[in-house]
């Protein structure tokens, strides 16, 4: 299980250190390729703890709102190569909680 903590925290150091060469000025295409490897590995509460911990050290909410636009260019591309999820088996509850809103919707 620590195994599991520890690479969650080096993903959000990994990232947070991206981030914070973006910030600096760096060109978004020089840490693209070590974005579109960790990228692949993280999910989204890596990010907000990675922002979380940008703001704790003192970086300005503001400025981390600005690096969501920066931040989400370097990695557009590679969230929409993320393979989408099989098809959900009939009977499934996320298939009876999609029909179920699709019947509220119509």
């Amino acid at each position: 299980m620590s195994e599991v903590i520890d690479n969650k925290a080096n993903r959000v150091r990994i990232l947070k250190d991206i981030i914070k060469h973006l910030h600096a000025g760096n060109p978004p295409e020089q840490v693209r390729r070590q974005m579109r490897e960790i990228v692949q590995q993280t999910d989204y509460s890596e990010i907000i703890a990675m922002e979380q911990e940008l703001m704790a050290e003192g970086m300005p909410v503001e400025e981390v709102r600005s690096m969501c636009d920066l931040h989400s260019q370097v990695t557009r591309e590679v969230l929409v190569q993320i393979p989408t999820s099989k098809t959900i088996a009939p009977g499934h509850p996320v298939d009876t909680f999609r029909r179920e809103n699709e019947a509220c919707a119509a």
